[in-house]
């Protein structure tokens, strides 16, 4: 009743429903406003694709928003543009229009001039506007996994850089259809926008292609990267083979003189015949001379970051 009345008296009226839980106040003001059911029924299934439908006296659009802090899915916005209202329907309580709302408390920029296309204006802009901080989170992520691939910091996890393509794309699935409704508003026929809003809602146009034109920049960074990380892996086990390479070339004609001679010259004989053999503790020096060449091979290979990486 409170909605009705403030409709009917006031020039624009904006009603603000957080919270899909109450079907009673859903259905309530579908009544007052005439909406049909089958968009209340959208209203209330907050899984529908970004699009807008226009009846005989309001237009009907679903938007994606998404949050800065908890940017790993999207929740439904519901907006239905009337002649002198907008009545919104989000699924949390997240601000998206704490801008908006201050600007109307606070009489500040023309929003308070101007008629419910402008505020239905506004109110998009402002989720527009919650993706490029997004973005600009996802691109800073890119750049450090880019540095630690070419600096080989640390081994990559690989499924971080899939995570972000599926990110990714789910974020230009929810923006670039904004676009359609965007320009159908722009078009509008029924007299609910006006000019002056047209080149607002261009505007806001120009900001949905830059994001999408961003979020096609990480896309294919992100692709690069994967596609580049294994290729790095690859050719640093190959540097990895050279050297070992150059090891066992060593080191394998020196087993085969030591395994054809047994290396067991009597010292009687002479004092340059294995001294060793008559060293009390030539067999555990040996073993103790094995294991520290093992410990130095080791430790080099680490320092090269060969083995026991971190991960």
């Amino acid at each position: 009743d409170e909605v009705a009345a403030a409709i009917g008296k006031r020039a624009v009226t904006w009603v603000h429903v957080e919270g899909l839980g109450d079907a009673t106040t859903i259905r309530r003001i579908g009544e007052i406003l005439k909406i049909h059911r089958l968009a209340l029924e959208d209203v209330v299934n907050p899984h529908q694709r970004t699009k807008i439908e226009s009846y005989s006296d309001h237009h009907f659009v679903v938007a994606r928003l998404v949050d800065a802090k908890h940017f790993e899915e999207t929740e439904q916005l519901s907006l239905f543009l009337g002649s002198n209202y907008v009545v919104t329907f989000q699924e949390s309580s997240h601000d998206t229009f704490a801008p908006v709302k201050e600007r109307i408390r606070g009489s500040m920029g023309i929003v308070r001039r101007n008629q419910a296309d402008y505020l239905c204006y506004a109110l998009l802009d402002a989720l527009i506007d919650e993706y490029f901080p997004v973005l600009d989170d996802d691109t800073e992520i890119l750049d450090a996994l880019e540095v630690e691939i070419f600096n080989a910091l640390s081994r990559v996890n690989i499924g971080e850089l899939y995570e972000m393509k599926s990110h990714l794309r789910m974020l230009r699935r929810a923006i670039e259809p904004l676009r359609i409704v965007l320009e159908n508003l722009r078009n509008d026929s029924m007299g609910l926008v006006k000019d002056e809003t047209r080149i607002h809602l261009r505007d806001a146009i120009d900001h949905v292609t830059r994001i999408v034109e961003l979020i096609d920049l990480n896309r294919e960074l992100s692709m690069d990267l994967a596609n580049l990380y294994p290729a790095y892996q690859d050719n640093r086990m190959n540097e990895v083979m050279k050297v070992l390479t150059v090891f066992a070339a060593i080191f394998i004609p020196l087993n085969f003189i030591a395994a054809l001679y047994g290396m067991n010259f009597d010292p009687e004989v002479s004092p340059y015949n294995m001294p060793e053999l008559s060293f009390y503790l030539g067999y555990p020096a040996a073993l103790g001379f094995m294991l520290s060449v093992s410990l130095v091979l080791l430790y080099y290979f680490f320092r090269k970051g060969w083995i026991f990486q971190r991960g």
